[in-house]
């Protein structure tokens, strides 16, 4: 991470390994399936604004033995490529007030295709690939504390998206 200011924050992480946990294939072969995940971010917070955004990008190698191995077959394969990211905006209307609380209303947009490639031999399911539209509401009362309400537009190229509402609670410890 890069802060550039007290109210800019960029970064980015990368992860590469094995992920086939040493299964062998009923040819005996042990599958390796390589894995790169890469993702960049960035946080943007002033004066009540808070700009977010995150894109991520994963490649998947030895995916037709993976598939095999799971007994996946036509347009259940796992994606050799898949990458999803979002961008939101949320305004703190409680910015001007005296107090800790935070109520921030948000708009968020989501792109996520979990089979942009697939091997040769398979195809893609366009239920996997998600365009996401959220309108939401948070209240933290402490800096730890958030209760979060939202309602997402889910639509995808199958056209079978289910939109849905959120309720929930965390805390940062």
């Amino acid at each position: 991470d890069w802060m550039g200011s007290l109210a800019l924050n960029v970064g980015t992480s990368l992860y590469m390994g094995n992920s086939g946990q040493g299964h062998r294939l009923s040819s005996g072969v042990t599958t390796d399936v390589q894995t790169l995940i890469w993702e960049g971010h960035l946080a943007y917070q002033t004066s009540g604004l808070d700009i977010r955004a995150l894109f991520a990008l994963a490649d998947v190698d030895d995916v037709a033995s993976l598939n095999a191995l799971k007994g996946l077959i036509g347009n259940a394969s796992v994606g050799e490529r898949l990458q999803g990211g979002y961008v939101q905006l949320g305004y703190d209307l409680l910015t001007t007030a005296s107090t800790p609380h935070q109520l921030i209303p948000f708009l968020r947009y989501e792109s996520v295709d979990t089979q942009v490639r697939v091997p040769d031999g398979f195809s893609a399911n366009p239920a996997n690939d998600d365009t996401i539209v959220t309108l939401g509401l948070s209240w933290k009362p402490l800096p730890q504390i958030i209760g979060k309400t939202d309602y997402q537009v889910h639509r995808n190229r199958a056209g079978t998206g289910v939109d849905q509402f959120n309720i929930a609670l965390g805390y940062l410890f």
